[in-house]
């Protein structure tokens, strides 16, 4: 039973039992209910409150005025506020996230969504002291996380947020913008840093070796297992699990992780025997999953369990101030010795490419310019030869709109025209893995000519 008190706002009273029923599930007794917000600051004064949830649209008072009335008074300031909205209002909630908001839910509310959120944000509050400590604690952590843009700012207070609580993590972003970074320092800033973190890629494992692989098989439970496994769950108990490339998961194990989500158990290959784990979760993807979601190639049901708290990347030409930071991180990391610089000419050729494979890609051209350079400053001709040719990625023809799906198509011919079909390199140069672009090809039907490479490994 929990000591936490809650107060809703909603003008739907019928909502707000609905609401009320989910948290009395969920062990929550101190309970209050406002159908308008002019009470708001005579409730808070008269009770103690730990948590607010609050509808966007309200009779006598918008729900972004009553939330800054809220934060404005220095007594109930550090409360969290969780929204709740209608679809149509989605923008306003994430206008009200940028003002500070903890999150926002839209209607209908799932229940295990609402708990969850209603945890970590519990969490957090408690926690804000720990969080000013924190951020000293993320520097270290996050040594690979480096820059000084709003951008990137932001996703390390989207870190420190979630860090402390057990929510499940999705990590979105382009290929080599550091996602897998993401989800260690998600683990090392969490209560769970001393206990393993176990990644894997969905993407490289074969489909009919995932099932075994994440959940263990018994000695004899199909041919070649002449042992007893433990699978990745179980390897990660106590920890973290960091599922990257979770588009990859085959449909027909999807409703295996979701259980395992929503039972906290598995049951390996060849056992009857179910086993409890104790795992957070931290996914990630560089696909568009909500379109795979409408296309029914991923399950609408997992995605929402596995996206209580999202974390969006940018890619690195949306943050070229951070470039030169990472730039000389990485050239410390391949000459820790030598202490080299660039020459300017070279700076400014690094600055102004777009980065198509985002930090992956810089990383690798760093590391080549170093191999390359024979002495104590790093020369233009010395970075690989896509950055001297052009300071900027394949352009391409915006005369024309384009559905997401389409423009992905288009600069995967731009990338392939612009390394004469080299699938290796257009691979290095998108961040991802040789693998990967095959399927993209064979998914987008994009035939490589015959005389293109015919020495290339296929």
């Amino acid at each position: 039973m929990s000591k936490e008190s809650i107060l809703i706002i909603d003008d739907n009273e019928l909502y707000i039992d609905a609401l009320e029923a989910i948290l009395r599930d969920d062990g929550y007794e101190e309970i209050f209910a406002l159908t308008k917000g002019h009470n708001v600051l005579a409730t808070l004064e008269n009770n103690k409150i730990d948590l607010i949830l609050l509808d966007i649209s309200l009779p006598d008072v918008s729900g972004i005025e009553l939330y800054s009335r809220i934060k404005e008074n220095k007594l109930y300031s550090h409360i969290p506020i969780i929204f709740i909205t209608g679809h149509g209002d989605v923008k306003i909630a994430v206008e009200a996230m940028k003002l500070g908001a903890f999150y926002f839910l839209s209607k209908p509310v799932q229940p295990y969504e609402l708990q969850t959120l209603i945890r970590c944000a519990l969490d957090n509050s408690k926690l804000q002291r720990e969080i000013a400590s924190l951020k000293v604690q993320l520097q270290t952590n996050q040594s690979l996380i480096i820059g000084k843009t709003p951008a990137i700012k932001k996703v390390m207070t989207r870190i420190a947020q979630v860090a402390h609580c057990d929510a499940t993590v999705f990590v979105k972003g382009e290929s080599g913008t550091g996602k897998s970074l993401v989800a260690k320092a998600i683990h090392e800033s969490s209560l769970r840093s001393k206990h393993p973190f176990i990644a894997i890629d969905c993407g490289a494992i074969p489909s009919s070796l995932l099932e075994s692989e994440l959940f263990g098989h018994e000695k004899g439970a199909f041919t070649g297992a002449v042992r007893k496994k433990k699978g990745f769950f179980l390897r990660a108990h106590q920890g973290t699990l960091f599922l990257d490339e979770i588009t990859n998961l085959p449909l027909e194990l999807q409703p295996k992780l979701l259980r395992v989500i929503q039972e906290r158990e598995i049951t390996p290959i060849g056992s009857d025997k179910e086993i409890k784990v104790d795992v957070r979760i931290v996914t990630a993807t560089n696909d568009n999953i909500e379109e795979m979601v409408n296309e029914g190639k991923f399950r609408r049901d997992l995605y929402y369990r596995l996206n209580v708290f999202s974390i969006d990347l940018p890619p690195l030409h949306q943050r070229r101030e951070d470039i030169p930071l990472l730039a000389q991180h990485f050239l410390n990391k391949y000459s820790p010795n030598t202490k080299k610089s660039f020459s300017k000419e070279a700076m400014q050729t690094i600055i102004n490419y777009d980065w198509p494979g985002n930090i992956r890609e810089l990383d690798h051209a760093i590391e080549h310019a170093v191999i390359i350079s024979n002495s104590k400053e790093i020369q233009k001709q010395d970075l690989p030869s896509a950055l001297q040719s052009k300071t900027s990625s394949p352009s391409l023809n915006f005369d024309s709109l384009y559905t997401l799906k389409e423009m992905e198509k288009k600069y995967l011919e731009k990338v392939l025209m612009h390394t004469s079909y080299n699938q290796t390199q257009a691979a290095k140069i998108l961040g991802i893995e040789r693998k990967s672009l095959w399927r993209k090809l064979k998914r987008f039907e994009i035939s490589i000519p015959q005389n293109e490479n015919p020495n290339e490994a296929k």
